[in-house]
């Protein structure tokens, strides 16, 4: 969301809920990508770069 530049504090305003919440969301959100990251690279076979 891309209110008051994006901040955590403007999120929770335009959102009505506490910064800590927007906090929490934002790790948790943080997190999943973590492990999508991690899953997806698993056992990915590395080649070598050709410029």
């Amino acid at each position: 969301m891309l209110v008051e530049k994006g901040s955590i504090r403007g999120t929770a305003r335009a959102m009505g809920v506490n910064k800590d919440t927007v906090a929490s969301w934002l790790k948790r959100a943080g997190e999943h990508c973590e492990e999508v990251t991690d899953y997806l690279f698993r056992d990915l076979s590395e080649t070598a770069v050709v410029d």
